[in-house]
């Protein structure tokens, strides 16, 4: 029997096997749910794909499929969720009506151009992952007023121009990333300090860009950040002791920058995991009060203008994996006078 035959299908759940040829001109016209993933299936999506009404769930992603989308994707007027990532999928998305439904959309890892504009068609959206195409323009404006919003990956794009000040305003953010781009400007601080979204944000990845600034003296709107990636930019000033404060930060990245002053004491957490503050312009000594570590897998901090000692209680941290304390031609001696390994322990 073939599928087109089981008129009264509603869910068909496919995904991880081996399926290859082309996906067929299905005739469903009450199933709601439908998942490809994990195939090699190959070809153009089919327009009557994408023009089955009663659709809320359809995952076509990590397949072989090629070309532009089909824009009969406006007529899923039920759909909630789309996941059409890794592809080879190109050209705009083509949509130009909204998509009232719709929750989740994630096009990742395919090679789709043009703008972002088409988030205004997507009101009720909550998770957005663009990351690692070739979208072009400025972040749009509108993207602040999706309220409902908590996950934006727009990251490995061609994206210029600064970051929206009205992203802050999103009071259920939880994750913003959107590094390797063209951005410039100042990070909006500022701005999500004013909203009411700071008990939320768990994760701020902006590497990779030409953003300038320094970092914010106080971190006590932002009590739930887990993860601050902001390496390779060019930031400038301290680190300050408020990053201190964050009693759940896990990783902080900071590599690459135009850093100056001393390592805060107050960086030293027992739940870091990962610390990389290297090719700054940091000077001073390694606080003595650095071997509470209990949970570090990685620290960076070379090709900086460190000083003096390395606390002997390093040596004791058998967590981290690597550690790597200056540039290798200038290695920092423990009080034993002896090398200190910076490769790992």
């Amino acid at each position: 029997m073939e599928l087109s035959a089981l008129s009264q299908l509603t869910h068909l759940d496919l995904q991880n096997n081996k399926l290859s040829g082309t996906i067929p001109n299905f005739a469903f016209d009450k199933i709601d749910y439908m998942n490809f993933n994990q195939n090699s299936l190959q070809g153009t999506i089919p327009s009557s794909l994408l023009s089955i009404s009663s659709l809320r769930i359809l995952d076509l992603s990590s397949n072989l499929l090629h070309s532009t989308l089909p824009g009969t994707i406006g007529q899923l007027a039920n759909l909630e969720s789309l996941s059409l990532g890794f592809n080879d999928l190109a050209g705009p998305f083509p949509l130009d009506t909204a998509l009232t439904s719709l929750r989740t959309l994630n096009i990742t890892s395919n090679t789709m151009i043009g703008t972002m504009d088409f988030v205004q068609f997507l009101p009720l959206a909550e998770t957005l992952d663009f990351s690692f195409n070739e979208f072009t323009g400025r972040i749009p404006g509108i993207i602040g007023g999706l309220t409902n919003l908590q996950t934006l990956l727009i990251s490995d794009n061609r994206l210029f121009g600064n970051i929206r000040t009205s992203i802050g305003n999103l009071e259920k953010l939880v994750r913003f990333s959107a590094g390797s781009n063209e951005l410039n400007g100042e990070f909006p601080w500022e701005s999500f300090s004013a909203g009411t979204n700071t008990n939320a944000l768990v994760e701020i990845r902006v590497n990779d860009n030409r953003l300038t600034g320094t970092l914010p003296s106080s971190m006590d709107d932002f009590p739930s950040l887990e993860i601050i990636e902001l390496s390779r930019n060019l930031l400038s000033g301290s680190i300050p002791d408020s990053l201190g404060t964050l009693e759940h930060l896990k990783e902080l990245y900071l590599s690459q920058n135009s850093l100056t002053g001393t390592l805060p004491m107050a960086l030293s957490k027992e739940n870091l995991v990962m610390l990389d503050v290297h090719s700054n312009a940091l000077s001073g000594t390694i606080p003595a009060n650095f071997s509470v570590f209990e949970s570090l897998e990685m620290m960076a901090l070379h090709d900086n203008n460190l000083n003096g000692t390395v606390p002997e209680q390093l040596h004791e941290l058998v967590s981290i994996g690597t550690y790597r304390c200056c540039h290798p031609s200038t290695y920092l001696k423990s009080k034993s006078n002896s090398p200190f390994e910076i490769d790992s322990l």
